[in-house]
């Protein structure tokens, strides 16, 4: 057993279910603290194990949180193809309402859209080139299949544009994200009488800068 009393995992089937819980514990952590704030003795804690344990499953807090991205990111690309192909009529481009709809209710997830805000700048930053360069291959491959039924939705765009309109709609998630992450003092302000226009609600910002952007994309493309 280890110094926080939990018996040391040996097959793989338990080391999976231990990988599993450090990983729950982590993002539970998430939805209550900064990032910043968290750490692998924390975490550990959390989890009831020792630190040392910890690191036997990830190399650094990165590496948990990106692995956390990766299992939200796989059951986002599934709720939205399957989104997107309920609204593909061949032959005829879909609704841009339709479609932006379909992104911000995808991304209703809170963790989600927390680890994109620091997906680029904080959690890329810190990992091993051969981990960074295997996430940027899943990351990949969710891009080019819900890319590819993008294209299908709206079908004069051509071929990789779908890839590139999801890169837009990741800048619009992160920028909407960054504005409306105010702190509690400039709530505070907001609320007062004539303050209103500081208000941030990211869900309405989310999706204004999201049908911007998209209609913004395609009428571009059908002038080329």
């Amino acid at each position: 057993m280890n110094r926080m009393g939990k018996i040391r995992a040996i097959n793989d089937s338990e080391k999976n279910i231990r990988r599993q819980e450090i990983l729950y514990a982590a993002g539970k952590l998430l939805l209550k603290m900064n990032y910043r704030d968290i750490t692998i003795k924390r975490i550990a804690e959390v989890t009831e194990l020792a630190k040392g344990t910890i690191f036997l499953y990830f190399q650094t807090k990165e590496d948990i949180f990106l692995s956390i991205a990766e299992q939200l990111i796989e059951e986002w690309g599934i709720k939205f193809r399957e989104a997107v192909r309920t609204g593909i009529k061949p032959g005829k481009a879909g609704n841009v309402t339709d479609f932006v709809h379909i992104v911000t209710t995808t991304l209703d997830n809170v963790l989600i859209v927390k680890l994109f805000a620091i997906l680029d700048d904080t959690l890329e930053q810190n990992i091993e080139k051969k981990r960074a360069f295997e996430f940027k291959i899943f990351l990949k491959k969710i891009l080019i299949e819900c890319g590819s039924l993008i294209e299908e939705y709206f079908p004069k765009i051509k071929r990789g544009d779908g890839v590139i309109l999801l890169n837009g709609l990741f800048v619009c998630l992160v920028g909407a994200y960054k504005v409306s992450n105010q702190s509690e003092t400039i709530k505070h302000i907001s609320k007062q009488p004539g303050m209103e226009i500081f208000r941030r609600d990211f869900g309405r910002i989310l999706e204004h800068t999201t049908l911007c952007y998209v209609s913004g994309f395609l009428s571009t493309k059908s002038a080329v």
